[in-house]
């Protein structure tokens, strides 16, 4: 007879969520920039939090860096000192997450030629190259450290909020490097490990074991979220003597993470009721004791329903930690046997889903990527259309419409053409996460492809979508961008109709989008608006297709 234990699938490396790295060291053979770096980074100013941790996994999550993080600073004078710190901090297992060099250090290494023997030791280390000369230019630099996105360079004199940005970037940086090939690596033991518990399931459990392995098949062939969703729920009602199967979503509402209900499916009908709770009244885990420890503490719960019955409560793992909650209902609690059956479903179908990310999300800024955009289209046009026999139409305020945004980067290829594509890739990172501040957790967000983007944003009146997109921009314009400083954006709407087609509804918005470009930019502009002021072309009105 297997344990528990034996039966779960392994859990997640603990690296999944790479703790955070504050270490910096400075090298510069004037001990006055020693001192002037100590007093940048003893607190003179609070560090930004940038590049804060995308990568939503199913039902995602986020850990943000918190601002009183301290920075640990070490400062040499010499390139070959330096090397030595390196090494010995990579040998103590504290490595160095990035180092401020001077390009000038007589009598030994330069900056360039220090970076290069550093990296040859520890290749994850960030590099900010300090100078006020111009003797070395930008593609000598390039020519001698190879095309990296591990260096920048930083002008002096510099000011201190410079300093610290760079440092509260990069440190971050370092983080999701390590904390990406730590989850790579996780993957592949996890899908490795699956032949293993299948093969277990295979010899241990009661139930025909022909229609478990199928049922799984089955349901981890589904690309499609919803429909693996659905595939799940049938496959545990199939198995288990429940009443009932939910799958809850944790999303973020500001300072506040609620649930939102993504599927419930009863025995009586086994069809999956897709559903929502209305964003306003979203339960929060935390007015649930229950619900609260599964989320806290990652643990199987048991206790009793209004009704006589009994629920079981499953953490569902995110990248993050806990990122859903699934509830099962029965009428006797469940035995341990079949907790260990679950716990062994979910571990494949949430690897699954995993897998599923890297292909549907943007690998920078991990918003949703442009191929699913259609699939999500549809199924909110679907929604917008009402109820389909036996599903219940997903509803978060009664008929409020919903709105298709284009968001532009303003001057963003000059910003690329003068700083150069690192900076350019940081820019996209900063705003998309400010763009998740912005928006509800229920709400889509897409990179488009370059510096463009796509918001979906369902259930809000025309009044209510304009403050959204305008208290966007003004978040955007508001924030102190690393070296670049002010960043604005272009953003051009349009409502969604239930007849409307992907490329009509972009369309408009584009048109929007491109007034808004021609009239000073920073602006946020309505298809529908501009169109009633005869501002732009008629047959941008929705619903009107112009054939010839």
């Amino acid at each position: 007879m297997l344990d528990r234990a034996q039966l779960r699938p392994p859990r997640e490396g603990t690296g999944c969520i790479q703790p955070c790295n504050r270490r910096i060291l400075v090298v510069d053979d004037n001990t006055a920039i020693h001192s002037d770096f100590r007093k940048i980074f003893s607190g003179g100013l609070p560090p930004t939090r940038v590049l804060m941790q995308s990568e939503a996994a199913f039902f995602g999550g986020m850990e943000v860096v918190g601002q009183d993080t301290p920075f640990e600073l070490d400062c040499v004078s010499q390139g070959q000192e330096a090397l030595q710190r390196v090494i010995a901090a990579r040998d103590a297992g504290q490595p160095y997450a990035m180092a401020f060099l001077d390009v000038r250090m007589p009598p030994g290494w330069d900056g360039i030629e220090t970076a290069a023997k550093l990296w040859e030791q520890d290749e994850d280390l960030q590099i900010v190259l300090c100078t006020a000369y111009t003797d070395c230019s930008w593609r000598q630099m390039r020519a001698q450290l190879g095309r990296s996105d591990r260096f920048v360079i930083l002008k002096k004199p510099f000011d201190n909020i410079e300093a610290l940005q760079l440092a509260d970037a990069l440190t971050e940086k370092w983080r999701l490097t390590r904390q990406t090939r730590i989850r790579l690596s996780d993957l592949q033991v996890a899908s490795d490990a699956q032949s293993a518990l299948l093969a277990t399931l295979h010899q241990e459990i009661r139930t025909p074991t022909s229609g478990v392995l199928s049922g799984v098949a089955a349901a981890t062939s589904h690309r499609d979220r919803d429909e693996l969703d659905r595939a799940f729920a049938a496959l545990l009602l199939q198995f288990l003597d429940t009443h009932s199967i939910t799958l809850l979503k944790l999303i973020e509402e500001g300072q506040v993470r609620r649930v939102e209900r993504r599927l419930s499916v009863a025995r009586q009908s086994e069809n999956g009721r897709a559903g929502a709770h209305p964003l306003a009244i979203a339960p929060a885990p935390v007015d649930f004791p229950a619900w609260e420890q599964c989320v806290l503490q990652g643990e199987v719960i048991q206790c009793d329903a209004k009704n006589g019955r009994v629920t079981t409560g499953f953490p569902i793992r995110g990248e993050q930690g806990t990122a859903g909650i699934l509830l099962i209902e029965s009428a006797a609690p469940l035995s341990q046997r079949e907790i260990d059956l679950v716990l062994g479903i979910l571990g494949i179908v949430s690897n699954h889903l995993a897998l599923l990310d890297y292909g549907e999300l943007d690998t920078l800024t991990r918003l949703l990527n442009r191929k699913t955009f259609e699939r999500q289209f549809e199924k909110l046009r679907q929604r917008l259309i009402g109820p389909q026999p036996g599903v219940v139409a997903q509803s978060r305020g009664g008929a409020e419409p919903s709105w298709l945004a284009l968001v532009d980067i303003d001057h963003f290829k000059s910003i690329n053409d003068g700083y150069g594509h690192l900076f350019g890739d940081e820019i996209l990172l900063l705003v998309s996460q400010l763009m998740r501040h912005a928006f509800r957790g229920a709400d889509q967000l897409f990179r488009f492809g370059g510096e463009e983007f796509v918001i979906m944003l369902e259930h809000a009146s025309e009044p209510g979508a304009q403050v959204a997109f305008e208290r966007l921009r003004a978040t955007i314009e508001e924030y102190a961008f690393p070296q670049i400083g002010r960043v604005t954006i272009s953003v051009g709407y349009t409502l969604i109709s239930p007849t409307d087609v992907p490329a009509l509804c972009v369309e408009r918005a584009d048109a929007a989008l491109y007034y808004a470009k021609n009239h000073g930019r920073n602006n946020v502009r309505s298809c529908e608006a501009l169109v009633a002021a005869g501002e732009i072309n008629s047959r941008f009105k929705v619903g009107e297709v112009e054939l010839f």
